[in-house]
């Protein structure tokens, strides 16, 4: 499902969002200047809908910032904004960003129920990209804590979901990430018999990527490539120290924010390898990392949790002691903050969660006064402006005149006499019984009836022979003869009986009017009643005359 979000806004506007979008972390100040300027523009437009997709992409840009306090507030903002219009796309977007924030806290447990509600409004609105980018992030959830064997499926459904998008292709940064970690996940769970083909596959992505000029996830990439060569015993060899020489040189300059699943599976290798100078130079990347104040106690949790690791490979022990002391002071203020962080995530999700199944509640509730507005409240079957649109639809076909379809008008034989012997209750109950006959003959999806007006009754009928419309309209006329209702006054039977007149239009034919096909089946119905009734006449295309065709816009008496 692809969606143009800043459909409807200048250029001026769009422009200013589209930086917001691609925004990575370049200039505080340049940031700050394009904020104000999109709020401008959004508050002249005045839309909740366009102050929250503001508000989203303001959060978006600061979360590469790596400030989370700045994200949250802004993502509560278009939250607010956002729940009150029925913008799915957006609010898939803000729950996959709630669920990526939650992660980087620590509240796992919402951070999976936001992605899990993600993945709901996917499947509920096709839209299979966001989908995948949730099953994605939960993949990522069981990586932080070495759950590899439950990863890997995640990962590999959120393959799938991008599959079923025409437009997943132009993701590439994403196929690549999701091959890079599938591969991890196989190399940690022992999976080795597909590994070549996932390498393969992996290095044509990243070959794409290259000619075409675009930035790919270059540290999963090498992680890859790393541990298939440190776990197939070539940690010795020249290819091995030059692929690990490039993960320290980026793990300098990765954020924690963006790769902190990299930085984790890189400290583990980094042990693996053996390499003490640079197991020591990524330990102290860590410590300036726990002392920069602009990263949350929660990711500093984490960030303790490897440096104490590598402390005591490094045989440190009384910095690991140390460390150890600021991951229980960490620890305690986590906990202290975190039944808090609960409280007011849940509140914020069951807000915007619950407008979203409010607006649900609405539109069913419309489509069902839709479709109550189509149906006949008599007989329980749809009424003539159900018929009249699916006419139009049908009409505006171009493929019409290449197929076979047949009208037929339908009526009770002297209804009058009903209503003025059994009183107009038992003609309104006469009505309903032939209702219900019609249902159950018209089962087949070939068939459309509805209540054209007063006793007439019209069918639409696609895609059947001749033969078979004429075993339609027996097995018609044979129901309401079973019905047995009393009408000993109508000159045809002691009973209810019906005539049908059909016309059909074979293929190959010129193209007709709907004017024509309901002016040919009126026809052929007079012709059933000159004939006496309780029986159906069949007129082919080819089988009306000139003056036949004069029949248009007529009446029977």
């Amino acid at each position: 499902m692809k969606e143009d979000l800043f459909a409807g806004y200048s250029s001026e506007f769009r422009k200013e969002l589209e930086y917001l979008k691609k925004y990575n972390g370049a200039d505080d100040e340049e940031l700050r200047r394009h904020i104000e300027c999109a709020l401008s523009f959004a508050r002249e437009d005045g839309a909740e809908d366009t102050m929250g997709i503001t508000y989203y992409y303001i959060a978006n840009a600061f979360f590469f910032t790596e400030n989370l306090k700045e994200t949250k507030h802004y993502a509560d903002l278009a939250g607010t904004c956002l729940m009150n219009t029925q913008n799915y796309v957006m609010l898939m977007y803000l729950y996959n960003l709630y669920g990526v924030i939650m992660i980087m806290e620590g509240n796992d447990n919402a951070a999976a129920d936001y992605l899990m509600t993600v993945i709901d409004l996917a499947k509920e609105h096709q839209a299979y990209i966001m989908g995948g980018m949730a099953c994605e992030n939960i993949g990522g959830i069981y990586v932080s804590y070495g759950a590899y064997d439950e990863a890997l499926p995640m990962y590999q459904k959120s393959r799938r979901m991008f599959a079923k998008d025409k437009n997943a292709a132009q993701l590439l940064y994403i196929m690549i990430n999701l091959q890079a970690w599938s591969g991890i996940c196989m190399l940690h769970t022992g999976r080795m018999q597909n590994i070549i083909e996932y390498e393969n596959t992996l290095e044509q992505l990243v070959r794409r990527a290259e000619d075409a000029g675009r930035n790919y996830p270059k540290f999963a990439v090498f992680l890859f490539r790393a541990q298939e060569l440190v776990l197939a015993g070539e940690r010795d060899s020249e290819k091995a120290a030059e692929v690990i020489a490039e993960l320290e040189k980026m793990a300098d300059e990765a954020p924690y924010s963006e790769y902190y699943l990299e930085y984790r599976d890189y400290y583990e290798l980094l042990m693996k390898y053996g390499d003490r100078q640079k197991t020591a130079h990524f330990a102290q990347r860590l410590k300036d990392i726990i002392a920069d104040s602009g990263f949350t106690d929660y990711m500093k949790v984490a960030v303790c949790a490897m440096l104490i690791r590598c402390c005591r490979w490094l045989g440190e022990e009384e910095e690991a002691q140390k460390y150890c002391v600021i991951y229980f002071e960490l620890s305690s203020i986590k906990l202290r903050q975190t039944c808090n962080n609960i409280h007011n995530t849940v509140e914020t999700h069951e807000r915007i969660y619950g407008m979203h199944k409010a607006q649900q509640k609405i539109l069913l509730e419309n489509q069902k006064l839709a479709m109550e507005a189509r149906m006949d409240e008599l007989t329980g079957i749809p009424n003539r402006a159900a018929f009249d649109d699916q006419m139009e639809k049908m009409f505006a076909e171009p493929q019409l005149p290449e197929c076979s379809f047949a009208i037929e008008i339908l009526d009770i034989d002297q209804f009058k006499s009903i209503n003025d012997t059994y009183g107009h209750l038992a003609g309104d109950d006469c009505l309903r019984v032939l209702g219900k006959c019609l249902q159950k003959a018209a089962l087949d999806e070939h068939f459309f009836a509805a209540r054209y007006g007063g006793d007439e009754f019209v069918v639409i009928i696609k895609d059947k022979t001749r033969e078979e419309i004429g075993e339609f309209a027996s097995a018609l006329l044979e129901a309401v003869k079973k019905e047995n209702i009393p009408n000993i006054n109508s000159g045809v039977e002691s009973y209810v009986t019906i005539s049908q007149g059909i016309c059909c239009h074979e293929s190959c034919h010129e193209r007709v009017s709907v004017l024509e096909c309901l002016a040919q089946a009126d026809r052929a119905l007079y012709l059933a009643k000159q004939k006496g009734g309780n029986r159906f006449e069949i007129l082919m295309n080819t089988d009306v005359s000139p003056e036949d065709k004069t029949w248009i816009g007529k009446r029977r008496d």
